[in-house]
């Protein structure tokens, strides 16, 4: 049945748009452009002409061979081609103001690598050094290796560049000792003639590259969705159908395929290879990452192949509706159901009565779900402690009414914002209130303990006396009784309970300037999760947000509360309307403040010691779970002691809040960067190499000289010391070695990087 449906959908989608084979109607035609010959590198889109994948989706697709004459982009963006493949140097081409589209990328690391014979003992990039290398002479095309052999200390000067032949007769013959090649095809060759090799990929070295990307034009996109969006699906149904059947693909492009004259058995090796670098650490097929592109861009941004105030924000192909990725609706199409730890008894918001999850909160995660085609099963909890106890057991998937804390933070990831509301405080109407927040400083106060609130309360009001309470109920009766001054928490709630148990007598006041931000929160490891629901969330409408508050808000107090302070719940609930419906971006001041000086320095305003130190648990964490590895990058100002006596600690301070924003500018937006103290800063670099770590860290370093920081007689320059996290690291052992580094740079002249060697233990 549910096939039928899929079905039924499918076919009610396909006929918006009047050119698909429907009805006995032609199929559309399209072309897509190789960028090479026939071989195995193209197999997902043969397959998906061959096996029916494109005619299922109405499209008669013309796939046409490389030849020297072909311009690509140029061809994309004239109309001459529909679809093209191209290399990673797209990029390049976008950034330059060509309008074109990335819709995938074939694989998540380029076949490129160097190739050499054995008995020339050449196995790592050093080894090149005074040693012939063919390849060709389009640096972008090769960045990678260039990068690789940089990084390995080799200039241009220390080995000969040569020309490429394309003819592997050259390194067989001795008249090269290394030849650019690729990982799929010249080593099959080698094999078949018994000659022994030695390879050096630059991915090994940290160069990761995408290969083969899929790509149109944006008018295509906008124009022709539908046929976009089709040719997009049935490719990657190709893709995966090639390398699920990769003897039945070899055999089908030797017979149709073979212009290159390739035995079965040299295709059934490339399709092997390839397929070792086509999916991602997911095991996704197609993924490509803003984040990723980033990383490549510093490639191209060494080798001088693309200018620094480069833009490929909107690269990346979206479908219409929910902007996910190619990875996460893979990953929603294998996640049939999602646990919810939701509150038993927080009404208006969320509660389970006779087996039925209800509420405000309920109905935002029931129209989520359906945007992202997901069921959902409920699992009661009582308190925050349970929750996060269930979160991190993996009883649950995510949390749908979480509001970020710190302590929540060390184990949660919290989405943004969905629902917003201002937090109020309930007193007795004999108690004397002045209607300022500021009467609360020496008030005994009742908050929820799940309550975020707990938390501000204690540091804004330190000579109040701050009551947890279990429940709103439990709150209000304190508050009845005068056990308590006054009790804070969403107008809603309040007002519900004030509702069900029939209490008079107590007055709403909207004073304290702060919201209630709710969000989905799910565990930090799970970050594609995450990611598919905050694209949902971006997805909700004002409507959608209007309804839903319409549904829950709108509540009669004609019996239940003072008629004399409806006025005051009314206007609360206005407030609370108006807020939903802008979707609630209005943030408290002072919460912004307080969060922002907790986290940040106040002379650079970037991250202080203490977030640094957050943000290292986190990438220890991952690191010791899925080998996620990352790097540390510690910097000084050199003979900064000389600045502040000859200039002033105002210019210091000056000098300091430059340098950290020409840093700023230089980071990848994944990094995290922060004064460490005094004028040594540190850079935490996610998914980060060592190789990566120097590239980043020498860029910095140029750029900081290069700044004229008006200081007439001593310019402003920094040494730079790096480390990468290793097994059985702590984080203390990591930034020993990173300061080790520094000093070595120090002792070498400064203004320079050095690298930290590996620990003995890890040695």
């Amino acid at each position: 049945m549910r096939w039928i449906l899929l079905i039924l959908c499918t076919l009610c989608s396909f006929g918006l748009y009047a050119d698909q084979s429907r009805g006995g109607q032609k199929s559309t035609p399209i072309s897509l452009q190789l960028l090479w010959k026939n071989q195995f590198q193209f197999a997902g889109y043969y397959m998906a002409k061959e096996k029916g994948f494109y005619k299922e989706v109405g499209l008669d697709v013309d796939i046409r061979e490389f030849d020297h004459s072909t311009d690509l982009v140029g061809d994309v963006l004239s109309g001459k081609s529909d679809f093209a493949v191209g290399r990673s140097s797209l990029m390049i081409e976008k950034a330059a103001g060509h309008d074109i589209v990335a819709l995938f990328a074939a694989f998540q690391q380029s076949p490129l690598m160097l190739l050499s014979k054995a008995d020339r003992n050449i196995n790592t990039p050093k080894d090149l050094k005074g040693h012939r290398i063919m390849l060709t002479q389009d640096a972008e095309q090769v960045a990678e290796v260039l990068a690789m052999l940089l990084q390995a200390g080799l200039r241009d000067s220390d080995y000969e560049h040569q020309s490429h032949s394309f003819n592997l007769q050259d390194l067989i013959d001795d008249k090269t000792d290394a030849m650019g090649s690729y990982v799929s095809n010249e080593p099959y060759q080698l094999q078949q003639l018994g000659i022994p090799y030695t390879t050096i990929h630059p991915a090994d070295y940290g160069f990761d590259m995408y290969a083969d990307i899929l790509f149109t034009s944006r008018r295509m996109v906008n124009e022709r969705p539908g046929i976009t969006h089709r040719f997009y699906e049935a490719s990657i149904r190709g893709w995966r159908y090639a390398f699920d059947h990769i003897q039945e693909t070899a055999a089908l492009i030797h017979a149709r395929y073979n212009s290159q004259q390739r035995s079965v058995e040299a295709l059934e090796f490339e399709g092997r290879a390839l397929k070792a670098l086509a999916f991602d650490d997911q095991g996704q097929f197609g993924t490509l990452s803003q984040k990723k592109f980033d990383g490549m861009a510093k490639l191209y941004l060494i080798t001088g192949a693309l200018e620094p105030n480069y833009d490929i924000r909107d690269f990346i192909y979206q479908p219409e509706g929910l902007k996910l990725s190619l990875r996460e609706r893979q990953y929603l199409s294998r996640l049939n159901n999602i646990t919810l730890c939701a509150y038993s008894n927080w009404m208006p918001y969320e509660g389970i009565t006779d087996n039925l999850y209800q509420g405000l909160v309920a109905d935002y995660m029931t129209l989520l779900a359906q945007k992202l085609n997901v069921t959902l099963t409920v699992m009661p909890t009582d308190s925050a402690a349970q929750t996060l106890n269930m979160m991190r057991s993996g009883l649950c998937d995510l949390v749908p009414a979480a509001m970020a804390t710190p302590k929540g933070g060390r184990y949660l990831a919290f989405s943004t914002p969905y629902l917003s509301m201002p937090a109020v405080v309930a007193v007795h109407d004999r108690s004397t209130y002045g209607e300022t927040s500021e009467e609360l400083g020496d008030k005994r106060l009742a908050v929820r303990v799940d309550s975020v609130f707990l938390e501000i309360l204690r540091n804004r009001y330190p000579n109040a006396t701050i009551l947890p309470v279990n429940t709103v109920s439990e709150g209000l009766k304190r508050v009845e009784t005068q056990d308590v001054f006054g009790f804070i928490d969403a107008p809603a709630s309040i007002s519900h309970t004030l509702q069900k148990e029939h209490m008079l007598g107590i007055t709403l006041y909207d004073t304290l300037n702060d919201q209630w931000d709710i969000s989905v929160a799910v565990r930090r490891d799970n970050q594609v999760l995450l990611d598919v629901f905050n694209n949902a969330i971006a997805n909700l409408s004002p409507r959608e947000h209007n309804s839903i508050a319409n549904q829950w808000l709108n509540i009669n107090y004609a019996y239940k509360v003072d008629y004399t302070h409806i006025w005051l719940i009314g206007a609360a609930f206005c407030l609370l309307i108006l807020l939903i419906a802008y979707r609630y971006k209005v943030i408290s001041d002072y919460n912004t403040r307080l969060k922002f000086m907790a986290q940040h320095d106040p002379l650079t305003g970037i991250y202080n010691r203490n977030k640094l130190y957050e943000y290292l648990n986190n990438e220890q964490r991952l690191y010791q779970r899925y080998q996620r590895h990352f790097a540390v990058i510690f910097f000084d100002v050199d003979d900064f002691k000389q600045v502040n006596d000859s200039y002033g600690h105002n210019e210091g301070d000056r000098a300091l809040s430059q340098l950290a924003s020409i840093v700023n500018q230089e980071l990848r937006e994944t990094d995290h960067f922060g004064r460490w103290g005094g004028e040594e800063f540190l850079i935490v670099l996610p998914e980060a190499r060592l190789s990566t770590a120097l590239l980043i860290a020498e860029k910095l370093r140029q750029a900081i000289a290069s700044y004229d920081f008006h200081f007439d007689n001593h310019p402003i320059t920094c040494s730079f010391g790096i480390a990468e996290v290793q097994e059985d690291d702590t984080i203390e052992a990591l930034i020993h070695r990173a300061d080790e580094a520094l000093y070595l740079a120090k002792s070498e002249g400064k203004n320079c990087t050095r690298c930290a060697q590996p620990s003995a233990e890890s040695a």
